[in-house]
């Protein structure tokens, strides 16, 4: 597969799940739903790293 990785493996395995998720849900159109998934972890990641940036602020 050529998704780009953010965290190794963990990351592929979300996007192949999101992608088997997109295609039961859209009779398998996976162009769009690869798309989606990728930007929705990339999103998810963003929070994730804003949130430890915060609780990082706040500890110290």
């Amino acid at each position: 597969m050529s998704t780009p990785t953010i965290q190794g493996s963990k990351i592929n395995e979300d996007v192949d799940e999101a992608e088997h998720y997109y295609r039961q849900h859209t009779n398998g159109q996976i162009s769009d739903g690869k798309k989606a998934g990728c930007d929705l972890l990339e999103n998810n990641q963003a929070l994730k790293n804003l949130r430890e940036e915060t609780l990082i602020r706040l500890v110290n």
